[in-house]
């Protein structure tokens, strides 16, 4: 073989080896590029799906959030209602005949009187609840009870005292007590449901 010849056969067979290096290296690349491929869209896929649950976890927190912030508005404004409509009644309260209030105060001293009470009454009842009207009370009840000379400062209804114990039947606590009762009744209405 001539020297042309085996160059000519080295060339060659360095040409086939670098082909062969190059078909192996291009599988090998091609193999490495579809794990990458792969890879890559099983992290992509996790990372989606991540971010839906975590999406709609924030969504649900905001819809939740909303919900308690409505409740709380519309319970804020059932609570003025509800104050105006007991500011109202009281007014209306002290605007009754004097029979019929007269005759609300006697029920509201027989639920809670004691005998020996002194009834504590307002100013403004000075010329309703005389003393003569307290003693047809006491009478109808069945209690002793004395009009006491101290004048309170509310606007009507009564004060029990005894022993240095009152009894509040004001006309404003009573409407407090119904109003703090409806309050709570409309709180546990309105968050019962929220988790």
């Amino acid at each position: 073989m001539s020297k042309e010849n085996l160059l000519s056969k080295i060339i060659l067979d360095a040409e086939a080896q670098a082909e062969e290096i190059k078909t192996t290296a291009e599988q090998a690349s091609a193999v490495a590029l579809d794990n990458a491929i792969t890879s890559f869209n099983a992290e992509f896929e996790k990372v989606i799906s991540k971010a839906k649950t975590d999406g709609e976890e924030i969504i649900t927190q905001a819809v939740l959030n909303a919900e308690i912030e409505a409740r709380k508005i519309l319970l804020k404004a059932k609570q003025e209602v509800l104050s105006a409509t007991i500011e109202r009644s009281l007014e209306k309260l002290m605007k009754l005949p004097d029979s019929e209030y007269i005759a609300l105060i006697t029920d509201m001293i027989a639920r809670v009187a004691d005998d020996g009470d002194t009834v504590i009454i307002s100013r403004n009842d000075e010329k309703r609840l005389t003393a003569e009207v307290i003693a047809k009370i006491s009478k109808v009840i069945g209690k002793k009870l004395t009009l006491s000379n101290e004048r309170g400062d509310f606007l009507g209804g009564v004060i029990l005292s005894q022993n240095g114990l009152d009894k509040n039947m004001t006309l404003e606590n009573e409407l407090s007590e119904i109003k703090q009762e409806r309050i709570n009744k409309l709180s546990t209405k309105l968050f019962s449901n929220v988790e």
